[in-house]
Order: structure tokens, then sequence, then C-alpha cells
């Protein structure tokens, strides 16, 4: 006895139309964030001037100690930490705007010099180029090392 097979029509998948391209709201109604420009171009000098100046000390001629460098990585840190700042900000900015604000200097060669008389200082004391005791002298390499820490955290670890 014959067998009859219903034949099922294949199932037809249908597709989506392929989507538009994105394309950034350029509609003129959207609010853009206003940005004190003046008050931003403030921030900037103030903040170069102020690498400036910690550049300066930095170039004295002397035998840089501990405490002298744990000031001056006092206060480098929050310039970097500013100038991040201030680099995001002016990242927002128009061609004309940057302009007028000007863009914030890179602590780079700052922290390269501050890590430069640390470890000069550290050569200093294991040459016996330190005028202490042994316990003072230990605790000034431990210093020294902490600080070499210190600046990498600023490197490296802030947001």
């Amino acid at each position: 006895m014959p067998s009859a097979v219903a034949s099922t029509p294949a199932p037809t998948v249908s597709r989506p139309a392929p989507a538009a391209p994105l394309q950034p709201d350029a509609s003129p109604s959207k609010p853009r964030a206003r940005v004190n420009l003046d008050e931003l171009a403030a921030q900037v000098k103030g903040n170069n001037q102020a690498l400036r100046l910690l550049s300066a000390e930095l170039d004295e001629k002397k035998t840089w100690d501990a405490a002298q460098l744990a000031t001056a990585i006092e206060t480098l840190e929050p310039l970097v930490i500013r100038k991040d700042d201030l680099t995001m900000a002016c990242d927002l900015l128009s061609p004309d705007e940057l302009s007028r604000v000007g863009r914030p200097d890179s602590p780079a060669a700052v922290i390269a010099d501050v890590a430069a008389k640390i470890s000069a200082a550290q050569k200093r004391i294991e040459k016996g180029e330190f005028s202490g005791t042994q316990s003072q002298r230990q605790t000034e390499l431990e210093m020294l090392d902490a600080l070499s820490r210190k600046l990498k955290a600023i490197v490296f670890d802030h947001p």
C-alpha cells in the first residue's frame, strides 16, 4: 500500500532590512555644555606656571635629600592630577576655543628630574657620602625608597 507523504512548504525566513548607519545627533536644538573659557585658561596657565617653577627649583645645583624631595613630590602630585583633568576639559573644546585656552604642559620632564634626583641621592648614600649615623643613613634610604614608590604611584596609579 503506497504511503501518502504530505509535503509541507519550506518555512520562509524574513530578514529585516539593514539598519541605517548611526549618525551623531547634529540637531542645533541639543544644548552643549558651557565651559567658562577664561576660568579654564587661568587654570591651565596656573598649572603650567607651577610646573615650570618646580622644574626651576629642581634645576638648582644642590644636593637633594629625602625631605627636600618629599616636598617636591608633594608639590608635583596635585599638578599631575590637575593636568589630566585639564587635558580632559581641553579635549572637549573646539579648535578656536582651544587656541584661546592653551594646552596643559606635560609633567614628564619634571617627573623624570625628580626620579633622577632620588636615584642620585640613593647612590650618594650607598657610596658613603652621607654625614650621619648608620641609623640615620638607613632612615634616609628608606625614605628615598618610599619617595620612589610614591612617584611611581603618581605616574601609574592615579585616576
